[in-house]
């Protein structure tokens, strides 16, 4: 044995094969190297956007300050430090140390500048003697120069009831309680406004006048030559007919979050789907030709892109299937009469909806979409994606939870100021 033994070892010491191996060796380290770095670099380029995001959020607070007449300037940068903590203790992961924190602010303009750099330690590069790597980013805003109109239409029909209606709830007050917060420091330029629909809407103490008398609830749209406009119903009176409408009635235009929060805790759900009535009436409550309809403060503005920005959330769970026109209710020695009827069909109430869509997106009305399909078929969320004003606008939410996320991501895109770098 120790013969055999002795002869393996000089056939080993021999053998240069072995070499390879050693070669091999050699170059693995350049090249776990090289992995790494591509690991940690690709991780701290996350870490910078997550930083960027809350670098963000903190100028737009500290604009927004600046904007309610906040001139000190340690504590705007408090208050702008806080946001960006806020934002990043959200990734509920650890990102990094903060560091190099600065925030430069034109008290003139309400211009401000928001700077930070985060530490951020490698998992490979630390076997080149490389521990951290440090990432840097700014946000600019400056303080909103356009108030805001919003309307949400909000689908209360029967296929809503249950849990569905509940999500729905608890994300528009999500989204009334993002742009119209506890100390909102620009509340007085954030209008909201709610349309629920099913079978028309609850115009309440509205409907007598653009009916002409011909309804004290229940409204629907319109036929002729202004069906697809924001014609004061003075020139034509809009449409009646339906057999049901929501209970919720109508909220115009307010600054008052409560009551739009109560409105929104009464949503119940019944009845068809005329979307389309829906959108229409969203329409009259932004459009300054009907400001002689709504009370006070809830008028709407002209419209004006350089001072004010409009803006529908439309949303619904299913295809629209009802709409409303003129039937003959009787004829009599060559005398007929008309009345708006109910009418049940699968394409039509679409149509309408995407002429409405085209109709409020146009100069000089220019408002902006967007679309929010809840556990929709295929029909219902090819119209909201017609009816959207970009492909960022529209939102596809299958469960509740992505309802409320939805809801929220349309509130804090409006919320945004115009971040100029």
């Amino acid at each position: 044995m120790l013969s055999k033994s002795g002869s393996l070892t000089k056939r080993f010491a021999a053998n240069r094969k072995g070499s390879v191996g050693v070669i091999f060796a050699l170059a693995l380290m350049p090249i776990l190297l090289a992995t790494g770095a591509a690991i940690d670099y690709s991780n701290s380029a996350r870490v910078r956007g997550k930083l960027e995001d809350a670098l963000d959020a903190g100028a737009i607070a500290a604009a927004k300050a600046m904007a309610a007449g906040l001139t000190d300037e340690a504590q705007l940068k408090s208050l702008t430090k806080d946001f960006v903590d806020e934002n990043l203790a959200a990734a509920k992961e650890s990102l990094g140390t903060l560091t190099g924190f600065n925030v430069a602010a034109d008290f003139k303009t309400g211009r401000v500048t928001v700077v930070g750099s985060m530490i951020v330690p490698t998992y490979m590069l630390g076997l080149a003697g490389i521990e951290d790597i440090t990432v840097d980013a700014s946000a600019v805003a400056a303080a909103a120069s356009k108030n805001i109109e919003l309307v949400m239409m909000l689908d209360v029909t029967g296929s809503m009831a249950g849990s569905k209606i509940s999500s729905l709830r608890t994300a528009a007050t999500d989204l009334v309680n993002i742009l119209i917060p506890d100390q909102d420091y620009t509340s007085d330029k954030v209008k909201i406004g709610i349309v629920p629909y099913s079978q028309g809407v609850n115009a309440g103490p509205f409907a007598k006048k653009t009916t002409l008398g011909k309804s004290d609830k229940c409204a629907t749209e319109r036929v002729g030559a202004d069906a697809f406009t924001d014609a004061l119903y003075d020139k034509e009176a809009v449409g009646t007919g339906s057999t049901a409408c929501p209970p919720n009635v109508i909220q115009p235009l307010t600054t008052n979050r409560n009551i739009l929060n109560g409105e929104i805790a009464k949503l119940d759900a019944g009845g068809m789907t005329a979307g389309q009535t829906g959108i229409v009436w969203s329409w009259y409550m932004l459009s300054p030709n009907w400001a002689s309809l709504w009370p006070g403060d809830s008028a709407p503005a002209a419209y004006d892109g350089e001072k004010v920005m409009k803006i529908v959330v439309l949303m619904t769970d299913g295809d629209f299937n009802t709409f409303y026109d003129l039937k003959k209710s009787w004829y009599w020695y060559g005398s007929s009469s008309y009345e708006f009827a109910e009418f049940y069909d699968s394409t039509e109430p679409t149509t309408r909806a995407k002429k409405l869509c085209d109709a409020m997106k146009e100069s000089p009305r220019n408002i902006h979409v967007y679309t929010v399909a809840f556990q929709a078929p295929w029909k219902a969320k090819a119209m909201l994606k017609y009816c959207a004003s970009a492909d960022d606008t529209y939102f596809d939410a299958s469960s509740g939870d992505e309802l409320e996320a939805a809801f929220a991501a349309i509130a804090n895109d409006v919320q945004k100021l115009r971040l100029t770098e």
